[in-house]
């Protein structure tokens, strides 16, 4: 079975991801966001926050021959897949795998250098650290190679 991970993007939205998820899960289409913790000083207190590392986008795991891309882009909450040029380009699985390994490392608010998984590159490990969102997908997809 030729099932791929692509990337997509959801409606602006923590409900709009959770919500296309589920429907998705309901089809039999995985997808998988990296969710880091936040932690911010407000009124003198450390507060902690769950959020998504890559705001607004999310992985989608399917066989294209089998399910139609249409069928996934309808989902609500869903708003679409990202193309680079005009072809949906599925990302390497090993990619995908390293992502998942890091988020199992993380701890608390950061990333603990003794618990990185040694086939982990420093590259992605950077691109965790990384607090401008837009420069961290950017150079996500870089290493990726899907740009």
């Amino acid at each position: 079975m030729d099932f791929f991970w692509y990337l997509a993007c959801h409606k602006k939205g923590v409900r709009n991801f959770f919500l296309a998820q589920m429907l998705l899960e309901n089809m039999e289409v995985k997808s998988f966001t990296p969710l880091v913790i936040d932690k911010k000083k407000r009124c003198g207190e450390l507060r902690s926050a769950i959020k998504s590392l890559f705001p607004g986008y999310f992985f989608v795991y399917f066989n294209p021959l089998k399910q139609r891309i249409r069928d996934i882009e309808s989902v609500p909450g869903f708003s679409h897949f990202v193309k680079f040029g005009v072809e949906l380009k599925p990302l390497r699985s090993e990619v995908i795998n390293q992502v998942m390994e890091m988020q199992s490392a993380l701890t608390d608010d950061y990333l603990k250098k003794e618990r990185i998984p040694d086939e982990i590159p420093n590259e992605l490990v950077n691109i965790f650290h990384m607090n401008d969102e837009h420069e961290k997908f950017l150079h996500f997809c870089k290493y990726a190679k899907i740009y």
